[in-house]
């Protein structure tokens, strides 16, 4: 990653940042999963057949060019899945540790008045 000094041990960093929020994510997916007493063979499955982690360079392209007005999922739409997601899980007393997270920031943004934007908008001023 070039001479810059530290630039190395920043990008180091940013890919563990990455690994650690994959992992919350699948323990969050996990939790989803037991609270709706679906089977954990059933999430390799689906990602055997789907590797979400595939479209991370297009999903990094769309968040670096700010372009948040053409939703493919609204973030008001994606807040009400958050919400059913947190509410089976609570039903069964199972704790996410990702999505609680990301769903305050959905609603930070849906008070903002962007709850028509796409949902990605949450990365915005990290941007």
């Amino acid at each position: 990653f070039g001479e810059e000094e530290g630039k190395a041990a920043g990008i180091k960093l940013i890919g563990n940042l990455f690994l650690i929020a994959m992992t919350a994510g699948l323990s969050d997916a996990l939790g989803l999963a037991k609270a709706l007493n679906i089977d954990s063979a059933d999430i390799a499955s689906l990602f055997a057949s789907w590797n979400p982690g595939a479209g991370a360079p297009a999903r990094l392209d769309k968040l670096r060019k700010g372009d948040f007005g053409n939703p493919s999922w609204e973030l008001n739409m994606a807040r009400k899945d958050a919400g059913l997601m947190m509410d089976a899980a609570n039903e069964q007393d199972v704790k996410l540790t990702v999505l609680p997270a990301v769903a305050a920031a959905m609603d930070n943004w849906i008070a903002k008045g962007q709850g028509s934007a796409d949902w990605s908008i949450i990365a915005k001023d990290n941007v």
